[in-house]
């Protein structure tokens, strides 16, 4: 391992750490792990409704305001397996309104202070959001599925000291990250 280089998760990541080309993956546990990809599945995160504290559908908060107003959501590479979000929607004969789809986490919070849209995620998105005073969160009003991530590399580098210390320090650092956001974010919601 000459250089380090962190790259976004694609559509071809897990092939990618079968090829040996990443090192260590981390991505949502619900992808069917291919062959020669070992993972180690963290803690489940609970999703909670993230919208601005002046969003005018929180003072009469209810399943026909969370339908009602357009939502924000990340569409990430890897959708062909699909979002537990809509799934559970569609499951219950219901239907949102997506208002923005994003490419990543770290633009709901700037596109939530600015809408009056809603984020259905869970607690690592906004764990560290310097804004978060400037948000409401609340309880879903159906239950949604909890989203569970995975660390992943490469069974044939298993022993390979290199490599379990950096997956042991990713591995670590999220099994303590999570618990932890999750306490926050519960206290606020």
């Amino acid at each position: 391992m000459s250089g380090w280089k962190w790259a976004p998760q694609s559509q071809t990541t897990y092939a990618q750490v079968a090829d040996e080309l990443i090192d260590v993956g981390f991505a949502n546990a619900a992808t069917p792990l291919p062959d020669g990809v070992r993972d180690k599945v963290l803690p489940a995160l609970k999703r909670y409704v993230f919208a601005r504290k002046d969003h005018p559908g929180l003072n009469d908060w209810s399943l026909a305001t969370w339908l009602r107003w357009p939502h924000i959501v990340v569409a990430l590479p890897q959708a062909s397996i699909g979002d537990g979000v809509e799934r559970r929607i569609a499951n219950l004969g219901l239907e949102r309104k997506v208002g923005l789809r994003l490419p990543n986490w770290s633009t709901i919070g700037p596109a939530l202070l600015r809408t009056n849209m809603f984020a259905s995620q869970n607690a690592l998105v906004f764990h560290h959001y310097p804004d978060l005073h400037a948000l409401r969160i609340r309880e879903p009003p159906i239950e949604l599925p909890g989203l569970t991530f995975r660390v992943f590399w490469n069974a044939r580098l298993e022993a390979d000291p290199a490599q379990a210390w950096l997956r042991n320090i990713m591995i670590g650092c999220m099994e303590d990250l999570i618990p932890a956001a999750s306490a926050r974010i519960e206290q606020l919601a």
